[in-house]
C-alpha cells in the first residue's frame, strides 16, 4: 500500500468518479434513483462498515484501503507455512495488484466483502451440502445488491462440480477435462444468449455489442475476432475469448508495461489447470472452490470488455482462488483416521 501510494498512484490515472458517487449516496446528497443499483448496493455495504462515520473522501478512501488489506491478510495468515516460490510470487503480486486497482472507494471492495463471506463459509466446519447452499445464497445476495450477472455463480459451480465428479471425467486426462468444461461454457452461453433478448432487451444489446460490433477505446480491449453477429460467430468469439483471457498473449504486444499482466494471468491459469488435473485427489472443498473459479471465468468471458477489467475483478476472487489452488494449509494437508498425513 505504501509502495503504491508513493511510486504508482501519482502516475496512475485512478478514476475517482465512482468514489465520489458512492460518497454522495452515503451522505444523501445524491438520490438513489439517479444511479444504477450497483452503486446503491456498494454505498450501503461501505456505509455499514464505516464505523467511524467518516465523510471526507480521502479519509474514507484510506480507511477502506486499510480495511480491505486487513481482510486480505486474514486470508494470508491462514495459508500453509511452507510455500513454493511460484505460490509466494502469486500471493505477493495479488496483494500488489489489489492495492493498485481494487482497494479504493470503488464497487470492488463491496464485492470483496461477499467473496470473503464465501471464503469463511468454505473454511467452516459445516457439512458440504450446507456449504454449497450457503455460498450460493451469498452469491445471490451479491447479484441482488451489486452485479445481477453474479447470479450465474449460484448455479454453475454446482453444475461443474457434478460434471467433474462424473465417472466419465473423474479418470479422464486433463485435455478431456478442459475440452469438456469449455464445451459446457460455450453451450451454456449460446443457450442463455437468445433468452436474454426476451428477459432483458437492454442487457441483451450490451452483451451483443461486447460480443460482436463494439469498438472499444481501451488499450487492453478484448476486440472480437469475428465481427459478424450471427449465431456461429458469437459462439466462436466467446470460445476464443475464454482462451484469450486465460492466455493473454496479445496484451504483450500492447507494450512492455503489460508483460506483468501476462505473467500473472498465465500463473493463475497454470494453478487452475494443475488443480483441475488433480481433481480426483483433491477434497470436496478444494474442488468446489475450483468450480467457483471456473464459473467466474465463464462469467467474465461473457461480460468483461477489456483485460484491465478482467484482471481487476479477478483479483477480488483471490481468497477462493487460494483455497482452490491448495495454498491453504487446512485444505492442502489433512489427516486420516490413523493420524497419517495426506494431501
Amino acid at each position: 500500500m505504501i509502495i503504491n501510494n508513493v511510486m504508482i498512484a501519482p502516475v496512475l490515472p485512478i478514476e475517482r468518479t465512482t468514489g465520489w458517487t458512492i460518497l454522495q449516496l452515503m451522505n444523501g446528497s445524491l438520490p438513489p434513483w439517479a444511479v444504477d443499483k450497483n452503486f446503491n448496493g456498494a454505498s450501503q455495504i461501505i456505509k455499514f462498515f464505516n464505523i467511524f462515520r467518516l465523510d471526507n473522501y480521502f479519509h474514507l478512501n484510506l480507511y477502506y484501503r486499510l480495511f480491505c488489506n486487513v481482510l486480505a491478510f486474514i486470508v494470508i495468515f491462514n495459508l500453509k507455512k511452507k510455500l513454493a516460490f511460484i505460490e509466494f510470487f502469486m500471493i505477493l503480486i495479488t496483494i500488489l495488484f489489489l492495492n493498485i486497482f481494487d482497494f479504493y472507494l470503488l464497487k470492488e471492495p463491496a464485492e470483496f466483502v461477499f467473496v470473503m463471506l464465501v471464503y469463511l463459509v468454505l473454511k467452516s466446519k459445516l457439512k458440504f451440502k450446507e456449504i454449497v447452499v450457503l455460498s450460493s445464497v451469498i452469491f445471490l445476495g451479491n447479484a441482488i445488491q451489486l452485479r445481477a450477472y453474479y447470479g450465474i455463480l449460484v448455479v454453475f459451480p454446482f453444475i461443474y462440480f457434478v460434471v467433474l465428479k462424473s465417472k466419465y471425467l473423474v479418470k479422464s486426462s486433463i485435455i478431456k477435462k478442459i475440452l469438456f468444461i469449455l464445451s459446457i461454457m460455450v453451450t451454456s452461453y449460446l443457450v442463455m444468449f437468445p433468452l436474454l433478448s426476451r428477459i432483458s432487451p437492454e442487457f441483451f444489446d450490451v452483451l451483443l455489442n461486447r460480443t460482436g460490433e463494439l469498438q472499444l477505446d481501451a488499450n487492453t480491449s478484448i476486440r472480437p475476432i469475428f465481427l459478424s453477429t450471427n449465431f456461429v460467430s458469437i459462439g466462436l468469439n466467446y470460445f476464443l475469448k475464454i482462451l484469450r483471457i486465460c492466455f493473454p498473449i496479445e496484451i504483450v504486444l500492447k507494450g512492455i508495461n503489460q508483460i506483468i499482466f501476462f505473467v500473472v494471468q498465465c500463473t493463475i491459469t497454470f494453478f487452475t489447470i494443475r488443480t483441475l488435473k488433480n481433481f480426483k485427489n483433491n477434497n470436496k472443498i478444494q474442488n468446489y472452490s475450483l468450480c467457483i473459479v471456473l464459473s467466474f471465468i465463464f462469467l467474465s468471458a461473457m461480460f468483461e470488455p477489456d483485460f484491465g477489467s478482467w484482471v481487476r475483478h479477478e483479483m477480488v476472487m483471490f481468497p477462493i482462488q487460494f483455497l482452490a489452488f491448495g495454498f491453504d494449509k487446512q485444505i492442502y494437508l489433512k489427516y486420516n483416521e490413523d493420524g497419517k498425513m495426506e494431501c
